[in-house]
């Protein structure tokens, strides 16, 4: 036992020691704290490069979607000590984990609120409420496009096999599940901008990384629309890079707002962005308030300031909540109107399928009468057999012979071959009479 520790700590334990230097792999216990968790990610590689991959690997490698929380439409963990806790979020929890680690390992970096295509959509669905999350980080002063969440692997249903016998043979309804398959795409690390924009679309313009930001109208369409928009060379447009300077000057805990100010000037219909920066601008400044060293009128100040903000967040949170309703009143509308649609090309195959529908009600009562008829027959063809059963004669045979059985069998025999013996007699003494009778004929043939 000793020997193996031996052999443990002299060939084990420098692979041990050197663990930590590979990308995207960091001890365990030192997970659990976004600032060391950086640290332990970043330190001791050369460029920027390099520790945005490091950090993209582990949190695609360690932090799990969160397929319940958003099946139940249920806000998951966003606070990077709860997702490093649970390993688990949603789009906009990988996105602040993101954000989070490039920060405290000095690199410069985004959280993009956008829209992605629902499952649900439809060509030239109207969009309203961003529904998906992102970054951008700074790799030696060029912006890059990665999306932690869909890099990290998919969502599939769950095969639910009982659920589906049981629906198949009573009709008993259930909920389609689903689970998350994690399988690592690096399409979706440092994807250049003219291919991310035909499947994620940011709020604001200036974090679609071209030249010629591409309309909302044209992203509604379909991604063909806005690749018929970007090879287009007589369009005008507005390049959204000028507004990235804008951002980067003002304070990191101000950026959302800016960015959402910017957000609602490209769709009307969307006040979540800045509701959100308000939120966390408001945070920001609340933690700065409980800091004790402060005196008491700054801290009074940063109160007051933080409740202005809360009034801002809740005002645009109002306004948010009717471009909800406005998106599920349109929707429904949406679905109503295609489901009356569906039902007027499908109106002749409705007909036929009601007519097939009664006639198989038929069949299936005639079906059951004739079984019916066919279990009274068999229950009378059953009583008969009992019947017949209980009439019928029944021979039965001793199984051992009863005493002298075997004497009289002998004598028997004995009597059966005696008139054998004497019925053989006969028959020789008969031949021999039909012999002398036919030598006979033939001499009083000859006299004559």
């Amino acid at each position: 036992m000793a020997n193996l520790r031996f052999v443990f700590l002299i060939f084990l334990f420098p692979l041990l020691l050197n663990a930590q230097k590979r990308l995207g792999h960091a001890p365990f216990f030192q997970s659990f704290n976004a600032k060391k968790l950086a640290h332990a990610l970043t330190d001791g590689l050369d460029n920027d490069s390099l520790k945005v991959r490091s950090i993209y690997l582990w949190t695609t490698r360690h932090i799990k979607y969160d397929v319940r929380k958003f099946q139940k439409g249920k806000a998951s963990h966003i606070k990077p000590r709860k997702i490093l806790s649970h390993r688990k979020a949603v789009c906009l929890g990988y996105s602040i984990l993101f954000d989070s680690l490039c920060r405290y390992a000095g690199i410069n970096s985004e959280m993009v609120l956008g829209y992605a295509y629902p499952q649900w959509y439809e060509a030239r669905d109207t969009l309203f409420l961003d529904n998906h999350a992102w970054n951008v980080a700074q790799v030696n002063g060029e912006w890059k496009l990665i999306d932690a969440t869909w890099a990290s692997g998919y969502v599939k249903p769950r095969m639910q096999i009982g659920r589906k016998n049981l629906w198949m043979a009573f009709g008993i309804s259930y909920t389609q599940k689903y689970r998350f398959k994690r399988k690592r795409n690096d399409f979706y690390y440092e994807t250049p901008p003219e291919l991310f924009v035909y499947t994620h679309l940011p709020s604001t313009p200036a974090w679609q990384l071209l030249p010629c930001s591409v309309p909302i109208d044209s992203f509604q369409r379909s991604p063909t629309a806005t690749m018929n928009f970007l090879r287009s060379t007589v369009v005008i447009c507005a390049d959204g890079n000028d507004s990235i300077p804008a951002i980067q000057a003002e304070p990191k805990c101000r950026h959302q707002v800016i960015m959402g100010k910017q957000a609602i000037d490209y769709n009307e219909g969307n006040h979540q962005d800045i509701s959100l920066g308000y939120w966390f601008y408001s945070d920001e400044i609340f933690k700065q308030a409980q800091n004790k060293n402060l005196d008491r009128p700054s801290r009074i100040i940063l109160y007051d300031s933080t409740m202005h903000q809360l009034d801002s967040a809740a005002k645009y949170f109002i306004a948010t909540a009717a471009n909800a309703k406005e998106e599920q009143a349109f929707f429904l509308a949406r679905n109503k109107r295609m489901r009356q649609q569906v039902l007027d090309e499908n109106k002749p195959l409705i007909e036929r399928q009601n007519k097939y529908r009664d006639e198989l009600r038929r069949e299936r009562i005639y079906a059951q009468m004739k079984i019916g008829r066919l279990r009274k027959e068999n229950r009378h063809l059953k009583k008969a057999a009992r019947n017949f059963g209980r009439h019928r004669l029944r021979i039965k045979r001793p199984e051992n012979p009863k005493p002298g059985e075997e004497r009289i069998t002998r004598m028997l025999l004995q009597q059966i071959d005696s008139v054998n013996k004497r019925i053989s007699i006969l028959s020789d003494s008969t031949r021999m009479l039909v012999f002398s009778a036919n030598e006979y004929a033939q001499y009083d043939t000859c006299l004559a």
